[in-house]
């Protein structure tokens, strides 16, 4: 049933756009993985314009039954979700001038300004970045990366727990500017990941096959299983 005062007044309106996309692609890119494993292409296609319509049920509470309104905050979503990735202008954070007097010039000059590799920000390795992804992601979940992080010694574990409590100190107190010029250099030293999401990806399309692999020897076994039970009855 449509609720029309939440379409129009967007009461129900609980996750942004930019978001939900996340969200919902994260879901359908394991149900491809699954349909792909059991050769279910076909289905997995036919099951896309699930996409837009658990997206606006996330995002908005929208019911199919709606179509074809659409939520008033639909299109303000959808510029706040453009603006936030492509912002009309970038204010540097105060941390990152080297000096008052450079944050006074008209012209930027590339010296006035601090790198991510000096104070107070010091990302100088793939580790300083994910001490801040940790510190965002909040207390319970970095404790939990940082065991499994014991498990499998890809970092340095010590010097891990140490950054990650600084940098929620900073998140904790709440200067904008720090905040800021802590974002900023953790998605510029994001590229340092490239890598090791590359082997994340490959380590998926590899289980995705041998799963399918798996699926295709069984499905022929009991078949070849089933053609000689039934043989063995008919002769």
């Amino acid at each position: 049933m449509c609720d029309i005062e939440a379409i129009q007044t967007c009461s129900k309106w609980r996750v942004s756009l930019s978001n939900g996309i996340f969200v919902v692609g994260s879901w359908f890119f394991v149900w491809f993985l699954v349909c792909a494993a059991f050769r279910l292409q076909l289905l997995a296609a036919l099951t896309l314009p699930l996409f837009y319509v658990i997206l606006m049920r996330l995002c908005y509470g929208y019911a199919w039954t709606c179509f074809p309104l659409i939520p008033t905050c639909l299109l303000e979503d959808l510029y706040t979700s453009i603006i936030r990735f492509f912002p009309p202008m970038i204010i540097i954070p105060a941390p990152l001038w080297r000096s008052t007097a450079c944050a006074d010039q008209a012209l930027i000059q590339p010296n006035c300004l601090k790198t991510c590799q000096d104070s107070p920000f010091l990302y100088t390795s793939l580790q300083s970045v994910v001490a801040w992804i940790l510190a965002e992601s909040g207390s319970t979940l970095a404790k939990m990366a940082i065991d499994l992080f014991e498990s499998f010694p890809v970092l340095d574990v010590p010097q891990l727990r140490i950054d990650v409590a600084v940098r929620s100190k900073v998140i904790e107190d709440q200067n904008v500017d720090l905040l800021t010029g802590h974002r900023l250099c953790a998605a510029i030293g994001s590229y340092r990941l490239a890598p090791y999401l590359v082997l994340l990806m490959l380590s998926f399309v590899a289980l995705a096959v041998l799963v399918q692999s798996l699926s295709t020897y069984i499905y022929s076994s009991f078949m070849i299983f089933g053609a000689v039970f039934v043989a063995s009855f008919t002769e």
